[in-house]
């Protein structure tokens, strides 16, 4: 992979005070400049401070104290103007988003665990339109999928799955693949809703990549998960290939794995692509976030090195290697339409990138 030496970013957001460990773009209509029709970004701090900012004049629309004193580990957007924090103070609220800022939480949930893995939001719990009255009680306002959140429990041994219209107690408890067969699997570390929510994806202490059939009946799972063990150390972090026919996974072993999807189970990686030990002072190259660009053509992978990797999907072909912060890249994200790559920083900053623009 040849250094991008001479590659600059097109903006850097500064004005977090702490680090900020999520960033993701904002999806829907609803979420872009007027006059420019370029999409809101919202981003998260160590400090708890949540931000959504304005791409054209690259300065924040709107701040709030979303975790006083507690990490924030995920933003999303969300259907009717609102958005999802979640952070490390075991909550996930909800909040409206108007000309008046930031307002609520309109709807806070208890995550119970305090482990780093980010709340996985069903695809319905994003587009769907929640009605929401003034007890802060949710009800679905057109009788589509039902609004899911999954999330581990206290001890991170168990991925519980909730209906946001009725928080208190999980629809769906899932456990990983029992010792005999990978051996302990650990904490549950990152996870993910696919294949119109009837798929979700986890990765584990252990390495191992698990997929739950959120499809059967019943409160605890009827059958053991499809699984593989893939990476040799802690499954960090991963993202939907193309057609959603893979999973993209990075690990704290530097290691990418393209895993294949077959009868929505993982089989034997198409490509392992390494990354090497570049960390200045402790040798390591772990991958904290990977992303898929929306249109499949380019994934991007950033981690403890510093440093913001891009490949090319078709060929796995390596492009590029983005020097820009100064601490780990804790997340990284493309835009909709393709255009705009974004990367997260211990250094509390955001890059903003414009590399091998999508065809028209």
């Amino acid at each position: 992979m040849a250094d991008a030496d001479g590659a600059s970013p097109s903006y850097v957001l500064r004005g977090h005070a702490a680090a900020v460990m999520a960033a993701r773009f904002a999806s829907g209509a609803a979420w872009h400049d007027v006059s420019s029709g370029l999409p809101h970004l919202l981003s998260g701090s160590a400090d708890g401070d949540l931000r959504i900012w304005s791409l054209q004049t690259c300065r924040p629309l709107a701040a709030a104290a979303a975790h006083p004193g507690s990490s924030i580990l995920a933003v999303r957007s969300l259907a009717s103007s609102r958005v999802l924090s979640h952070g490390r103070d075991r909550s996930v609220h909800l909040w409206d988003v108007g000309e008046a800022g930031i307002r609520g939480p309109v709807i806070s949930l208890r995550s119970n665990s305090y482990n780093f893995c980010q709340a996985a939001c069903s695809a319905a719990l994003a587009t769907q339109p929640l009605k929401i009255d003034e007890a802060g009680v949710a009800s679905d306002s057109g009788g589509g999928s039902a609004p899911l959140l999954a999330m581990p429990d206290e001890d991170a041994q168990l991925l519980n799955v909730f209906d946001v219209r009725e928080p208190r107690t999980p629809v769906r408890v899932f456990s990983a693949t029992p010792s005999e067969q990978l051996g302990k699997t650990g904490m549950c570390m990152c996870a993910r809703f696919c294949q119109g929510d009837g798929l979700l994806v986890s990765g584990w202490e252990d390495g191992s990549l698990q997929c739950f059939d959120m499809r059967g009946g019943g409160a605890a799972a009827a059958h053991p998960p499809a699984c593989r063990r893939v990476h040799t150390e802690p499954l960090l972090s991963l993202d939907m290939g193309p057609k959603e026919e893979h999973v993209l996974t990075g690990a704290a072993d530097c290691s990418l794995q393209i895993v294949p999807l077959v009868d929505s189970a993982p089989g034997a990686p198409d490509a392992s692509l390494a990354i090497p030990l570049t960390h200045e002072h402790t040798g390591m190259g772990g991958i904290a976030s990977v992303c898929v660009r929306p249109d499949g053509k380019i994934f991007a992978a950033g981690g403890w090195d510093k440093r913001v990797r891009l490949w090319q999907w078709r060929k796995w072909k390596p492009l590029a290697v983005l020097h820009q912060h100064t601490a780990t890249v804790n997340a990284v994200c493309f835009s909709d339409d393709s255009k705009c790559l974004a990367s997260a920083s211990t250094d509390c900053t955001i890059a903003l990138w414009e590399l091998f623009p999508p065809k028209k």
